[in-house]
């Protein structure tokens, strides 16, 4: 009976803290939904291929696969530059019978792409190559297999075979980032420093600013002559202290113990993760003002947190309806894992990331007054 009374009791309370309904209801269907939105166009990828002195046969037989967009390139500038400047998967070039392709490899889903297309098409085209060949030798042979000696219809057969192999095609590969055995760690190492920096951050600030109001801390500040500015001020400088030790410890392990490949200046790679740390603070600092306890905090991960996974640049979002790829623009980890994947794997320089290094400084500037703006509701005074 007592038992019965409590389970009634914390039904009676689950179901006023319309949250925690909404954490147990909710938050999976909008995790799963994103997840079957990303991995579904992740299905459909189409990759950019430059192409540079290619056989005809090869680029109609590239043609044919909707899964690659061929792009000519008639410059001479170096293949780095022109797969930045024009977007590319890959830049494949001939020289002869000699194919050489060059991954940018910074979505290893994309060079998949290129690779299995690439390799599907040459196969076709060789063996077009060799269909049509025979079909000549087979021609040759017929008209003057009556009329010749045997000795002398082997050697036409030998001079056929040996054009044969003399026209064939052979491919190697190069790799900007990487190289051909890249796990997926290497993939999404460059997003999971920012990620990881951004997200405990955001947990620790949150959690200790909530238990500072939960315990009076606050609210005797509050009632002093201590300006709000100057006590979020006081918060920002403190844990942003800390932000920064944990970038730099997470920055140089990842580099130097787990021997990320960086193409880029590690001080851009700290510049990066700082203004992270920043955002997550100051967003950190907001939430704890709207949570009344550490398992309301907890409740805004599902909805502030897990999406900045699906939107930092871990899953391609190029085939991605429209929709949610304007939508990704409201997170602050599009842009941070945006940078870090350009400094990372491109070896992009401050002029390259500069928008999104704006960006996440007016995230942070924004945050920072609003939560300024938010501590008047707890002023008593």
């Amino acid at each position: 009976m007592r038992t019965l009374v409590i389970f009634e009791r914390i039904l009676k309370e689950l179901s006023r803290d319309k949250r925690t309904l909404a954490l147990v209801f909710i938050a999976p269907l909008m995790v799963l939904g994103l997840l079957y939105l990303i991995l579904q166009s992740n299905t459909n990828l189409s990759a950019q291929l430059g192409t540079e002195n290619v056989s005809p046969n090869l680029i109609k037989q590239l043609k044919k696969d909707n899964k690659i967009k061929l792009v000519t390139i008639n410059n001479k500038k170096s293949i780095s530059r022109n797969l930045k400047k024009y977007h590319l998967a890959a830049l494949l070039k001939q020289e002869d019978q000699k194919l050489t392709v060059t991954y940018q490899n910074a979505d290893t889903s994309l060079t998949a792409v290129v690779k299995e297309n690439l390799v599907k098409s040459i196969t076709k085209t060789q063996i077009k190559s060799i269909k049509s060949k025979i079909n000549q030798s087979q021609q040759e042979l017929t008209s003057v297999i009556k009329s010749l000696p045997t000795t002398e219809r082997e050697a036409i057969e030998s001079k056929l075979g040996s054009k044969k192999n003399a026209n064939s095609l052979s491919l190697s590969e190069k790799y900007i980032y990487g190289n051909a055995n890249s796990s997926l760690f290497t993939a999404i190492a460059p997003v999971l420093v920012g990620f990881f920096v951004f997200f405990f951050v955001f947990l620790i600030s949150g959690v200790s600013l909530l238990h500072e109001r939960t315990t009076g801390t606050l609210g005797r500040l509050l009632t002093s002559p201590v300006k709000r500015q100057e006590i979020i001020g006081g918060y920002v400088g403190a844990y942003g202290l800390l932000a920064i030790l944990q970038t730099i410890v997470v920055v140089i392990y990842a580099i130097y113990i787990l021997g990320i490949n960086s193409r880029g200046s590690i001080w851009l790679i700290m510049l990066i993760n700082l203004l992270l740390a920043l955002v997550a603070l100051s967003m950190g600092l907001l939430v704890s003002t709207l949570a009344s306890s550490e398992f309301q905090m907890i409740q805004f991960i599902p909805i502030l947190i897990v999406p900045q996974v699906f939107f930092s640049g871990m899953f391609n979002l190029s085939d991605m309806n429209s929709f949610w790829r304007i939508f990704a623009h409201i997170f602050p980890m599009y842009y941070g894992g945006d940078a870090l994947i350009d400094v990372i794997k491109k070896g992009a320089g401050i002029e390259n990331i500069g928008i999104d290094l704006l960006i996440l400084a007016a995230f942070a500037i924004i945050l920072i007054s609003i939560n300024i703006i938010g501590l008047r509701r707890y002023r008593r005074v």
